[in-house]
């Protein structure tokens, strides 16, 4: 099981907070989908396209899926997801401008 913790982020549907296995330590972005959003075709399909592009993609420079976590319990249905720290990469580009080619490589 896993232990929530700090928030990441919001959008529409969801929240994405830090998780902390409990057995293990290893820490992932779980971001958590309200189970209502599903009554929306629109939202299936998005989540769905989702986790299939996560799991098709194995890149350095992407995110892994490691987890869709559902409990019958739970309000919400979970992706466990790589955690990276730093922010987004969108608000970086915001705020700063481009980033020059040594940066991007990164």
């Amino acid at each position: 099981t896993n232990e929530l913790g700090e928030e990441l982020g919001q959008g529409r549907f969801s929240t994405v907070v830090v998780a902390t296995h409990r057995a293990t330590g290893a820490r992932f972005a779980a971001k958590a989908v309200d189970n209502d959003a599903f009554a929306e075709e629109e939202t299936v399909d998005a989540f769905e396209a989702e986790v299939s592009i996560l799991r098709a993609v194995d890149h350095p420079h992407v995110v892994r899926l490691a987890e869709v976590v559902t409990a019958q319990s739970s309000p919400c249905t979970y992706l466990l997801i790589e955690l990276m720290r730093g922010g987004e990469l969108f608000t970086q580009v915001l705020e700063e401008g481009p980033l020059d080619e040594l940066r991007a490589k990164r």
